[in-house]
């Protein structure tokens, strides 16, 4: 798992946006779990961020936890909690916020992903709150890419599709303006990483 984690996230974030960076901001305390977490909600947690320097990984022990999905997988759950620990340093833009303030529901584990992919959210967990819409809009272009954040848009609904295309603009601005990180570039080796290893 370490060694995804170097390759699928630190060494990417060393390339594009430089040693000074990653010694500042990169998690120091990685905590690796063999079962699942549940909270009160009943759901399991593949995995949570603490006090801006810790993220915990769960499910280790799983019989597929290491095949080619699921490194992705596991990929796109370190890059969303990193995404936490960036809103810590840096409040999370604004305008983010008001995209789908009316669509976010305390109730989203009841909602299909059709349902809320026809309200712009890429998972029915970012339909959640808005903190969670951010950090899975990030891991999803990232993790699944380009190509993919684009027909998800292109197959929504006229207004979906409108409010994912305005939620990647804020993210690509947030990393820009944040952090000095052209976070299309940041695409581009996780990219090449994700085609050697799935």
């Amino acid at each position: 798992m370490m060694h995804i984690v170097l390759d699928g996230f630190i060494k990417i974030y060393e390339e594009i946006a430089g040693k000074t960076f990653s010694k500042s901001y990169l998690p120091k305390e990685w905590v690796l779990f063999g079962s699942n977490s549940y909270p009160s909600s009943g759901s399991p947690l593949a995995g949570d961020a603490a006090a801006g320097r810790r993220i915990r990984l769960y499910g280790l022990n799983n019989g597929d936890a290491f095949s080619p999905g699921s490194i992705a997988g596991k990929l796109q759950v370190v890059h969303h909690e990193f995404t936490h620990i960036l809103n810590q340093l840096v409040a999370m833009p604004t305008d983010f916020e008001s995209i789908s303030k009316r669509d976010y529901s305390a109730t989203w584990s009841n909602l299909s992903r059709d349902s809320t992919h026809t309200l712009g959210f890429v998972t029915s967990y970012a339909s959640g709150s808005a903190g969670e819409d951010f950090a899975e809009t990030v891991s999803y272009l990232l993790i699944n890419g380009q190509p993919w954040y684009d027909y998800w848009a292109k197959t929504s609904t006229p207004e979906g599709g409108a409010n994912l295309i305005a939620k990647e603009q804020s993210a690509i601005s947030y990393f820009q303006t944040g952090f000095g990180i052209d976070f299309k570039l940041l695409q581009k080796p996780m990219e090449t990483y994700l085609k050697y290893i799935v």
